[in-house]
């Protein structure tokens, strides 16, 4: 017999440039990397959970030679840089939305899947 069990992703994210001048995908595709894979988690049943690694980007490894690829090292797959300024991923993390196709069709039905997080205790949220 086969079991089925449930998948935790529990390190998910996306590298960026900036700030890491070596790899990584441009802010605005990080954003929508990160929505497009909400989306495929919400798809799955299999899948529990997903965990954005990190929140805030890791600082360079400064046993390396500034700009090294050993530097560049750690992990620079935040939401927010160092300095305290969030990238266009922190928003699209607050509220993921996705529309799996997005050409419209006249007289179609359009999926367009969004996501609600948690609001402060005895706060009000509006969608």
């Amino acid at each position: 017999m086969h079991r089925r069990l449930p998948i935790e992703l529990t390190e998910y994210g996306y590298e960026t440039n900036p700030p890491n001048p070596l790899r990584g995908i441009p802010l605005p595709r990080q954003a929508a990397y990160l929505d497009q894979a909400q989306y495929l988690v919400w798809q799955d049943p299999r899948v529990g959970s997903l965990a954005q690694f990190l929140l805030l980007d890791a600082a360079p490894d400064r046993a390396c030679p500034r700009g090294s690829p050993g530097y560049w090292s750690t992990f620079q797959t935040g939401l927010v840089f160092r300095d305290g300024v969030h990238k266009p991923s922190y928003d699209a993390y607050r509220l993921p939305i996705f529309v799996p196709d997005p050409v419209a069709i006249a007289e179609t039905s359009t999926l367009v899947r969004g996501m609600l997080r948690p609001a402060p205790n005895g706060s009000t949220q509006h969608a």
